[in-house]
């Protein structure tokens, strides 16, 4: 684009035609193609909406395949446990049949429902797997024609149109000079996902004066070779951080001792750590339990954080404080895995696994080729260092409008504000708010909008939650049919039965 036309807020046909981009006619358009999109463009569908009204802007052809990257590099993988339960299905909005049943027809074994109904008094809680997320949401993406409405190529621009909507600017191509295409629509979802990994500034400094240097890695990024490595020769790895992510890396990384016999030592430090139960006393007794560094919780956020009493009472906070009270609890936690706690404990005795509280200060890469790593601890502050083969930082994912080119560009131009913790504020109907008063809307799901009413918006339940009121309201402004419970019926039906939809 040119900069006169970014530097204008409303566009008019006429602006567009001069810049020679073409103007395409889409009554509605989502932006992202994950999960988000998926889950509204499911809902869209079964309440009747055609393929011919939805354009989905992405750079990925499947819904599953950005969820599916993040699960691998973090050595999820297909087979690991997901932090969701039976009922909690992305590809079936009523969460009946669950994944337990699904579970124990493929496997022709009872012991899937037997875990389900005598969780977690009896058993640990029932977990689906990646490969059954991933297989379900592509059968369901097939069964809604979503290919038909997959317009490939990247979001770059979003702009009110004058006389009513909104214009999508979109990259048709990852070449530098991709031809340009405009879609001009009354009504624009946003479901960007997570814009960035939260790579720290240490890390960052050591790759300037190292570049290219393969021996430190993002949890998110691609680093099998680091496994390769420790399998055939043994060493010492650094890894950083306490949450679900740190906890499948120490899992992989034990099933590799194991695996190659190679004598793999583990430096565990931790910012946050975490020794006892931690409280809330703003939402009464509720406590997390704590452990070895870690906060023990099985799902993200509580599960009456949805619906519950804790919900109740933290949308009744003010602002500020509901999105502190949101973030704590929301903190960084890993499920209470047994079998996880137990090779830990047996790495601690034999003298292979060492967790710290503590925070790096410097990393250094050394003539002998591995890496000093000055730290501190933050109890005694006192002053230490490790020689490692290798560093994996698992600090978690950037979310905030700054990080995101387009969200930036789309708040400076008065679609949609920050809220306080800097993501985007929304409205009840997840909407987002413009500097004036216009023709159409701007939703938006997902982890760009926590820190509003509602607590577990990134979270399978919260992307349903959050379809279920945008579809509400686009019923109301005459887009598409309501929800009903005749609809809904009908619509499992149609589920169960596998109808394609026309």
């Amino acid at each position: 684009m040119n900069e006169n036309l970014e530097a204008k807020k409303v566009w008019s046909d006429e602006d567009l035609l001069d810049a020679g981009i073409p103007v395409r006619e889409i009554p509605f358009a989502t932006i992202g193609g994950g999960l988000g999109s998926f889950a509204l463009v499911d809902l869209l569908r079964m309440v009747g909406v055609p393929t011919s009204d939805i354009a989905i802007v992405s750079v990925d052809r499947d819904p599953q395949n950005s969820f599916q990257r993040l699960c691998s590099a973090s050595q999820l993988g297909a087979d690991g446990p997901l932090r969701s339960d039976s009922s909690s299905r992305i590809d079936n909005f009523w969460g009946f049949p669950g994944y337990a049943l699904g579970a124990a027809w493929k496997r022709k074994s009872l012991g899937p429902l037997a875990r389900v109904t005598t969780e977690p008094i009896l058993a640990e809680y029932f977990t689906p797997t990646g490969s059954q997320v991933f297989d379900g949401v592509k059968r369901e993406a097939d069964r809604i024609g979503w290919a038909g409405m997959i317009q490939p190529g990247k979001a770059v621009a979003v702009r009110r149109r004058g006389g009513g909507g909104f214009f999508v600017i979109q990259e048709t191509s990852s070449a530098p000079s991709s031809p340009l295409v405009a879609w001009h629509a009354r009504y624009v979802h946003i479901a960007p996902g997570y814009p960035g990994v939260n790579i720290a500034p240490d890390l960052l400094d050591f790759r300037a004066i190292n570049p290219g240097d393969n021996r430190t890695a993002h949890s998110y990024e691609s680093h099998e070779h680091i496994y390769d490595s420790l399998a055939g020769r043994g060493g010492t790895v650094l890894i950083r951080g306490s949450g679900d992510t740190s906890a499948h890396l120490l899992h992989r990384l034990c099933i590799e001792r194991v695996r190659s016999d190679s004598d793999i030592r583990i430096v565990h430090l931790i910012r946050d750590f975490v020794a006892q139960p931690t409280p809330f006393p703003e939402v009464g007794r509720a406590r997390r339990p704590g452990r070895n560094g870690y906060s023990l919780q099985q799902f993200v956020f509580p599960r009456a954080a949805g619906g519950g009493e804790i919900a109740r009472i933290v949308s009744s906070k003010e602002e500020s404080v509901r999105s502190t009270l949101m973030a704590a609890l929301g903190a960084p936690s890993k499920p209470p895995i047994r079998s996880w706690e137990a090779e830990l404990d047996r790495g601690r005795r034999e003298g292979w696994y060492a967790v710290h509280h503590g925070e790096v200060d410097s990393l250094e890469a050394t003539p002998d080729g591995r890496i000093r790593v000055d730290w501190h601890a933050h109890d005694a502050g006192t002053p230490s260092s490790d020689l490692v083969d290798f560093i994996i930082d698992a600090t978690g994912v950037v979310c905030g409008i700054e990080a995101d080119p387009l969200l930036a560009d789309m708040v400076s131009c008065g679609i949609g504000s920050p809220n306080p913790i800097g993501r985007l504020a929304v409205g009840p109907a997840f909407d987002l708010a413009t500097s004036e008063p216009w023709d159409g809307r701007v939703y938006a799901s997902g982890a760009i909008t926590f820190g509003g009413t509602v607590i577990p918006v990134a979270v399978f339940w919260g992307l349903h939650y959050a379809a279920l009121r945008i579809c509400d309201d686009l019923a109301r402004q005459g887009f598409c049919r309501r929800f009903t419970p005749w609809r809904s019926m009908l619509a499992w039906a149609k589920w169960v039965g596998r109808v394609r939809l026309p």
